[in-house]
C-alpha cells in the first residue's frame, strides 16, 4: 500500500499489518519522513519523500489518500490523479465530502472540503465507501475507485 500523504504515521502506526504486507508512506516534508524512518522503518514499512502531485507514485495494490486532497487546488488534485493512473496501481481510497455542493478552487496549501463526484472531477460513485468521521469533525468518507474509474473521469 502507498499512503500519501502519510504525515507523521500517527494513526497508521497502530495498524496490525499481515505478514507479507508492504507499506510505503510518502510525504513532502523531509523532516517528517526522516522522523518516520528513524522511529518506524522496517523491511515492511518504508517512508519516502514524495510530492504525490508531481512525483511518480510507486506501483502498489492501493493508494490511500486520507485528508490529502483538501489542501490542494483543483489543478493539483488532477495532477495527483494523473500520477495515480500512470503508476499502474489498481485502486485508490480517497477522502471526500458528500455534503459539498460546489468545489470552490483554492491555492494549494489552503484548506477546503472536496466532493469528487462534482465538477471539475466528476468521478463516478465510489465502488465502496468507508465512513470516516473523527470526533468533532464533519461527516466524510473514504471512497474506493479503480484506476479505470479515475482515468475515465480525467479523460472526460
Amino acid at each position: 500500500m502507498f499512503d500519501a500523504p502519510c504525515g507523521d504515521f500517527n494513526w497508521m502506526r497502530m495498524m496490525k499489518f499481515q505478514e507479507g504486507f508492504h507499506y510505503i508512506g510518502g510525504d513532502i516534508v523531509d523532516d517528517i519522513i526522516a522522523g518516520c524512518n528513524s522511529k518506524y522503518a522496517t523491511s515492511s514499512l518504508e517512508f519516502i519523500v514524495l510530492d504525490f502531485t508531481r512525483d511518480k507514485h510507486p506501483k502498489t495494490d492501493l493508494w490511500l489518500c486520507r485528508d490529502g486532497l483538501l489542501h490542494l487546488s483543483n489543478s493539483s488534485i488532477m495532477h495527483a490523479f494523473i500520477k495515480f493512473v500512470e503508476s499502474g496501481t489498481e485502486y485508490c481510497l480517497v477522502t471526500q465530502y458528500n455534503n459539498v455542493k460546489i468545489n470552490v478552487d483554492i491555492a494549494t496549501g489552503l484548506t477546503r472540503h472536496v466532493n469528487l463526484l462534482l465538477p471539475p472531477f466528476r468521478l463516478p460513485p465510489p465502488r465502496a465507501r468507508l465512513q470516516d468521521r473523527p470526533v468533532g469533525e464533519e461527516q466524510r468518507e473514504l471512497g474506493l475507485w479503480s484506476r479505470a474509474d479515475i482515468a475515465n473521469a480525467i479523460a472526460g
